[in-house]
């Protein structure tokens, strides 16, 4: 027979809700990785001091673009590999800080929330995509020799 672990689901259609399955709640950011939530402070604040600033959400609209200076902001204070392992040199956050700056940069503007979302993740999927689009990029402007299979 199959191992019967517990399952919230399951118990759920069961008509039952396991307690134990949701509780205790995890422990705040600040407990459990306190340098995770300085850096988490840290991007929200750049954000906030950005906005209005460099930040122009009408601008972005009315020029359907989103302005070079804008990008390379972003680039220097980390938000652009907000999820990217450190040894890559981006900042790893876990799910939960990646979803609190994101909420923030979502608040502030909808369109930057796109080009932060659409940046590449720790995914495999997305490094062996990532990795095939470059190779075939640089195969067709003829700066290396198309893979052989």
């Amino acid at each position: 027979m199959a191992d019967q672990r517990s399952s919230f689901t399951r118990g759920i259609y069961a008509g039952v809700v396991l307690d134990s399955l949701l509780f205790p709640y995890p422990q705040p950011l600040d407990v459990r990785s306190p340098d995770e939530a300085r850096t988490v402070r840290r991007l929200i604040k750049e954000l906030r001091a950005l906005d209005g600033d460099v930040i122009d959400s009408a601008k972005f609209d009315e020029e359907e673009t989103i302005p070079e200076n804008v990008i390379r902001a972003f680039a220097e204070i980390g938000m652009l590999g907000l999820t990217i392992p450190k040894k890559y040199g981006g900042l790893e956050l876990s799910s939960s800080a990646y979803a609190r700056v994101f909420e923030t940069l979502s608040s502030i503007d909808g369109s930057l929330a796109v080009l932060v979302g659409s940046a590449p993740k720790r995914s495999s999927f997305t490094a062996a995509t990532s990795r095939r689009s470059a190779i075939s990029r640089r195969s067709r402007a003829g700066i290396i020799s198309p893979p052989t299979r």
